[in-house]
């Protein structure tokens, strides 16, 4: 068994024990009836409404993907393509899985360098990240939440996010060094380092074009616009009248549990996401968990509408073991070496 598997195998592990411990104290304070009961009234017909922007969501994404990386958007559905067939590998392997396939994907239909796909994905995550820190710290001001809670929020995706600014803004000052230490280390080897590092630097282009960098800004608030409507609608679905803010709230504590450690479909860290956050606008446990149950079946639904589809069309089997993506992208590594 390869080191990489192992590695697969240990954070599997990981995503089941903690998701399991959560969903074990989140269903311990369930009141199975009252969880039937509010089951049972949820009002279907607004469901399909929620799923088209769940829908949205994800063709938004997959849009400002395509600007960033190409600065076009002609390719999109490429990118949709790739994009979707990452949520589903989310619902069937633990939820890093579908970074890289999306990426992985990308490079071998688009024919680009991976450390450039990787690099745009990083820029990519990083709009999410910004807006999502906007809304959190917005939180503190709008309910009555935690302090701590958005402190462990902005610290989860905090230390990415600056690394990535950092990189964005000092990338290409950082040549020189990394030269010098590459060749220090690997000698005539060094070459490859910096083809990955020109690579890297060739990713981030699109931030330093004021044109396409309004047009990403605005793709992402559209995205999570979407996002809220979503959430919203699936409220609505419920019978609770609560504000929109209540969605927003929702939406912000799931993209923060999203980046825990769970099992495939995001199980466990759904459930206390949903738990804590409609809490502050007096919704019960037990009504939240089987708020949480809706929404992960509604996240399996669209992405495998979604994602098996475009999976058939390009030829890409999903249930392949995640060693051979690692090693078909380590080919690809190779390539752009020659």
């Amino acid at each position: 068994m390869t080191n990489e598997f192992k590695t697969f195998n240990i954070r599997l592990i990981l995503g089941i024990i903690l998701s399991a411990l959560l969903l074990a104290v989140c269903l311990w304070r369930v009141d199975w009836d009252q969880f039937s009961t509010t089951f049972t009234s949820i009002r279907w017909g607004l469901i399909p409404i929620a799923i088209s922007f769940g829908v949205l969501s994800a063709f938004l994404r997959s849009i400002r993907w395509t600007a960033i990386t190409e600065r076009s958007l002609k390719p999109c559905f490429h990118y949709w393509r790739g994009l979707v067939i990452g949520y589903f590998c989310n619902t069937i392997f633990p939820a890093p899985t579908g970074e890289a396939v999306r990426t992985y994907i990308i490079s071998r239909e688009r024919s680009i360098p991976i450390m450039q796909i990787i690099s745009t994905t990083m820029v990519d995550r990083f709009f999410d990240l910004a807006m999502l820190s906007f809304f959190l710290c917005s939180l503190i001001t709008a309910v009555d939440v935690d302090p701590s809670l958005v402190l462990g929020g902005l610290s989860a995706g905090g230390g990415v996010a600056c690394a990535i600014v950092f990189f964005l803004v000092f990338g290409k000052r950082l040549k020189p060094v990394v030269r010098s230490l590459s060749t220090w280390i690997l000698g005539e080897r060094a070459d490859i380092v910096l083809r990955f590092f020109d690579q890297l630097i060739a990713g981030t282009q699109t931030i330093h074009q004021g044109k396409w960098l309004v047009v990403v800004l605005w793709l992402t608030i559209a995205a999570f616009l979407s996002d809220f409507c979503y959430m919203y609608i699936v409220i609505c679905a419920f019978g609770w009248n609560l504000p929109f803010l209540a969605a927003i709230t929702a939406s912000v504590f799931l993209c923060i549990s999203y980046s825990l450690p769970s099992t495939p479909g995001y199980t466990g860290v759904t459930q206390l996401a949903c738990v804590l956050s409609l809490n502050l606008f007096g919704i019960e446990v037990s009504a939240a968990v089987a708020f949480s149950f809706l929404l992960q079946l509604l996240y399996i639904f669209c992405a495998s509408i979604q994602g098996i589809p475009s999976a058939i069309y390009i030829g890409f089997n999903v249930f392949k073991d995640p060693q051979v993506v690692k090693q078909d992208s380590t080919t690809l590594l190779e390539s752009t070496c020659d």
